[in-house]
């Protein structure tokens, strides 16, 4: 019986010391401290950070009444964990329409949504041609301006691409474009892209970040510097 009742014993400290190394060894999400995860409010934006065991994503949207575009971030936390970088990126799709006379063209495009919303945020635009028709054969060649950007475009055929910029003192980021003519020649239609760097810095409670948003990929760019205060 004390035998059996020792042998007994030890079967039971054999199998509680197991599951002592399993728990340690099995990696656990209850009690990560994700300290990036939440909702961020800053003066232009509000950004929704994702982080969990595989990696960190993030989405933004303008605030109330600001002509901004929403976006999503593309990046990787530091090893430290203080810092979050990478690049932003928002985007859309085009369609515009060259007047008769070649000297001005319509454009209604969306933007892609990102973060709360769901729908597509729409926009339109005039642009005027800046001088005169550069090539006869391929009318959307040129530099066209809208109240708020420069468009540069070189057509080829039916393949345009181009880029636009912000007017000086406008709030906005230059982007890349690329799509096709119709047949006729009259309807371009394609896709918009715009990007740039962002640093982001968490505090050391976690409860801000200070952020520097660069206006494209070149890092000697203008940058904003904001800080963000975690709501959720």
């Amino acid at each position: 019986m004390k035998k059996m009742m020792c042998t007994g014993i030890l079967v039971l400290i054999a199998l509680l010391s197991i599951s002592f190394v399993s728990a340690e060894d099995t990696p656990s999400d209850a009690g990560a401290d994700y300290i990036w995860n939440g909702t961020w409010e800053g003066t232009n934006f509000t950004i929704f950070i994702e982080q969990d065991a595989t990696g960190i994503t993030g989405e933004y949207e303008p605030a109330d009444g600001v002509m901004v575009d929403p976006g999503r971030l593309e990046g990787s936390i530091s090893d430290d964990g203080i810092t979050y970088s990478g690049v932003w990126i928002e985007s859309g799709s085009v369609v515009q329409t060259l007047a008769d006379d070649n000297m001005s063209f319509t454009i209604n495009g969306t933007i892609d949504p990102f973060g709360t919303m769901t729908e597509q945020v729409l926009h339109s635009a005039i642009a005027t041609r800046i001088g005169e028709i550069v090539d006869p054969e391929n009318p959307w060649t040129g530099n066209w301006t809208t109240e708020r950007k420069i468009y540069s475009f070189l057509q080829d055929g039916t393949t345009i691409s181009g880029t636009n910029h912000p007017l000086k003192g406008v709030n906005d980021e230059s982007g890349d474009l690329n799509g096709t003519v119709s047949e006729d020649g009259r309807e371009y239609s394609g896709n918009w892209t715009e990007t740039g760097i962002f640093i982001f810095t968490i505090s050391e409670d976690g409860s801000s970040m200070d952020a520097i948003i660069h206006e494209s990929l070149n890092p000697e760019s203008n940058a904003d510097r904001v800080t963000f205060t975690k709501t959720l």
